[in-house]
């Protein structure tokens, strides 16, 4: 991710062995990057794979188990990761295609165009709001209630979420 966001700025400079050796890296960082760049190839599918496993979880958790409480707060944590990963998308490639559902075949992938920037930003802050107003994230209240460490909580996704509305572009 250093490589989409720091490293492509003035902040950070990846100073490593062979660095113009990694074309890819060179390329990022001069923002002439090409189809063929291997950490852009990787950095998108990624986070489409990512997107499409947590689509899985918010589709298929609800009809295949039920209101079960534990199920509820695994798909309002699939929210907010697909939220994060759409972030880190349209942080890096401007607008993206938007792939709300699962698919059912490779073919299917075709038929999602680019969406806008403001359109992505709004499915963002609604998966992040759905979940926040869920109230199936865990939340510390007291000493009695701990989050276990490396889940989705309530906070992170009001941290996530003020994140975003503090990057979105002004229009």
């Amino acid at each position: 991710i250093y490589l989409f966001g720091d490293v492509r700025s003035d902040i950070a400079f990846p100073n490593q062995p062979n660095y113009y050796a990694n074309n890819f890296r060179h390329e990022i960082e001069n923002f002439s990057m090409s189809s063929i760049n291997s950490a852009n190839k990787n950095y998108w599918a990624h986070h489409y794979r990512a997107i499409i496993r947590a689509n899985t979880v918010i589709d298929k958790g609800g009809s295949l188990f039920g209101d079960d409480t534990e199920v509820q707060r695994y798909i309002a944590e699939a929210k907010v990761m697909r939220a994060l990963f759409y972030f880190n998308l349209v942080r890096a490639y401007g607008g993206v295609p938007l792939v709300l559902d699962v698919p059912t075949e490779y073919t299917d992938s075709r038929e999602h165009v680019r969406a806008s920037v403001a359109d992505v930003y709004v499915r963002i802050i609604t998966d992040l709001i759905d979940a926040i107003e869920s109230g199936s994230l865990l939340r510390s209240t007291d000493n009695s209630e701990k989050v276990p460490t490396g889940r989705v909580d309530k906070y992170v996704a009001e941290a996530l979420l003020g994140k975003v509305f503090i990057s979105m572009p002004n229009e």
